[in-house]
């Protein structure tokens, strides 16, 4: 992985992924870190007369200073800005190290025992008052110091600030809002600035100040193209009640982290709505092998163009990739969203411009930054440059889902509603509906080791923002034409994972992989629907005592020759008109389009007129 100081790396990232200026200075967007609070009052004092508390542990303080500056800058630069009190976000922090010490969160490990009761009991909200963080902090550098010891450690303390931070940070609701180290935001500037796939298992959990919630699981918030959750079957919002085979209520939030951002193998068991039981599926990390923006040209001159996430070189291969479908026929165009997460907004930018060409309002935001807020953070318009080629309006069909989200949703809704040129739809199911976007605030207390993923601004589309002003303002972009994926009811995916946890299509491809190479190749290009034409499908199906059709079990052993097949063979397979039904009715409306009208070509250049060619002299008698 590319390296990049804690600095450079906050004010890189926020260059993309806000597509806004530098912040003032390298100390935050405030331009420089709140000084420590002057003069908190004493532990035991006279009230008319408080003292300076003289600190035991210094880590303890500078967790505190940590903590406050977080909260000046969540009330300073945060799109609800106006919702939060500086006694609200206190307050919020408090009850969230009140739950971890309590044993309702994911397991407080610094005292056992009679003095964690009383580090319990001295927490209280009758004996630490409201919002009061000064007093929190001075029980907690009373009662954490040992007498053997001595202070406690540094990360004995950013347990702490972690905690108290991200309690604060659920004072706004804001799911999208995260409290990071070091190494999360170098996975975010790896790919965000370079387009550097991470090795990981593909999958994000739900944030917040509980990542456990009180259910005893955690959630699956996102899972990423061209890793092994997804092609395991996971789904968002499925459940996770073990990990390697311990129960998640035993384990604390960093240990989760730990594990479910790993680089070797992971076991989850996984529970879903509709299912009976949990079910156990194991994933290796992988760095995807697949490029982040594929193409290809269907029947009927019907591009597909797919953009995984937005990248700081997405709009450069976007533009590739449309050259090279018009060399080919290029008359129409899928652009294919579905389980974008979003990313750099100046990405999205710049494959706006591509499309919409120079001048267009991509969307509308509103930030704390009109709102008495640091002037300059967030611009009022987000508006697209002139594209230097001219390209022909074609028709245009946009693929969105439940995992589009963030830029790919401020880009689906762009484009229909902003591009006048041509015909442009939206086909599959609603979006996730985040419309906010964030930007990587640094945490000057934290030198460098903690920063905010903070939103700073909110988003639309100008007709969306005139819908807004007469009823409640939209949140998901929803489909034109209303089209969900092929169905598996509950059990049938359920039977899925049980298959897929035996090893039961793995088995299939080991066994018939090397004899039969080309035959199934060719069917993980089109297998034209038919279970005969798999090698001994007959015989396979009789092993596995499933309730499954066939052609169920058709549509998932394809899946993974798909997997296989770029895995070992280095073949990837791009559209799938097949079994993808969403594309398929796409390809099928846009073939049925006429081809766009070609822009004019520009006039021939003057040539100059042709000269002479001189006459050689005669030679010499």
């Amino acid at each position: 992985m590319r390296t990049l100081t804690s600095r450079g790396l906050a004010r890189a990232l926020l260059l993309l992924a806000a597509s806004l200026p530098a912040l003032a200075s390298a100390d935050g967007p405030s331009g420089s870190p709140p000084s420590p609070a002057q003069n908190p009052p004493a532990a035991v004092s006279s009230p008319t007369t408080p003292q300076p508390y003289l600190w035991k542990s210094t880590n303890l303080e500078r967790s505190k200073r940590v903590v406050e500056e977080v909260i000046e800058k969540l009330r300073t630069l945060h799109v609800d800005r106006e919702k939060l009190t500086d006694e609200k976000c206190r307050e919020a922090a408090i009850e969230a190290l009140r739950d971890h010490v309590g044993g309702r969160g994911n397991g407080f490990h610094l005292l056992e025992g009679k003095p964690r009761d009383d580090l319990r009991h001295a927490l209280e909200p009758g004996r630490v008052r409201e919002g009061d963080l000064d007093r929190c902090y001075q029980v907690l550098d009373t009662l954490l110091w040992d007498e053997k010891k001595g202070p406690r450690s540094p990360e004995e303390a950013w347990t702490l600030t972690d905690v108290l931070a991200r309690g604060a940070i659920a004072a706004t609701g804001d799911p999208f809002t995260q409290f990071i180290d070091q190494r999360m935001l170098a996975r975010l500037a790896a790919l965000s600035l370079f387009g550097d796939h991470v090795k990981g298992y593909g999958l994000k959990l739900v944030d917040g100040v509980k990542i456990v919630d009180a259910h005893g699981v955690c959630t699956i918030d996102h899972i990423f193209h061209g890793y092994d959750a997804q092609e395991e079957g996971l789904q968002e919002g499925d459940t996770i009640v073990e990990i390697d085979g311990r129960p998640v209520t035993l384990m604390t939030r960093d240990e989760i982290y730990r594990r479910v951002n790993g680089d070797t193998k992971i076991r989850l068991r996984i529970f879903r709505e509709g299912f009976s039981r949990g079910h156990d599926v194991d994933l290796e990390a992988r760095v995807p092998s697949s490029p982040n923006v594929v193409s290809e040209l269907l029947p009927g001159g019907v591009g597909y163009v797919r953009i995984d996430t937005f990248v700081s070189q997405t709009g450069d291969e976007v533009d590739s990739a449309l050259k090279q479908l018009e060399k080919q026929g290029l008359r129409s165009l899928v652009l294919d969203l579905r389980d974008n997460p979003g990313g750099s907004v100046a990405a999205c930018m710049s494959v706006a411009s591509i499309f919409l060409g120079g001048g267009k309002i991509v969307a509308l935001t509103e930030s704390a930054a009109r709102n008495g807020g640091v002037e300059g953070l967030v611009p009022s318009k987000l508006v697209t440059v002139a594209d230097p080629a001219t390209r022909p309006a074609w028709p245009m069909i946009v693929l969105v889902n439940g995992g589009s989200s963030s830029a790919s949703e401020m880009l689906a809704a762009a484009l229909r509603d902003v591009r006048t040129n041509a015909p442009t739809r939206v086909l599959g199911t609603k979006t996730w509906g985040k419309r906010v976007g964030q930007s990587p605030v640094y945490v000057a207390s934290a030198n460098g080791e903690r920063f905010i993923l903070m939103s700073t601004f909110r988003y639309l589309t100008e007709k969306e923002n005139e819908k807004a002003r007469k009823e409640q303002a939209p949140r998901k972009v929803l489909p034109d034409i209303d089209l969900p994926p092929a169905p598996l009811t509950p059990a049938e995916q359920e039977e899925v994972l049980r298959l897929r946890g035996e090893g039961a299509f793995e088995r299939y491809v080991r066994i018939h992989g090397a004899p039969t190479a080309e035959i199934l190749l060719a069917l993980a290009k089109d297998d034209e629907g038919k279970v005969e034409r798999y090698p001994g499908f007959d015989a396979w199906v009789r092993t596995l005592d499933t309730t499954l059709s066939h052609d169920v079990l058709r549509r998932e052993l394809r899946g993974e020759l798909r997997s296989w097949a770029q895995l070992e063979k280095g073949r990837i397979f791009r559209a799938d008109l097949r079994d993808d039904v969403q594309l398929r009715r796409a390809q099928e409306l846009l073939a049925e389009q006429p081809a766009p009208p070609q822009p004019p070509a520009p006039p021939p250049a003057q040539q100059p007129p042709a000269q002479q060619p001189a006459v050689a002299p005669a030679p010499p008698a």
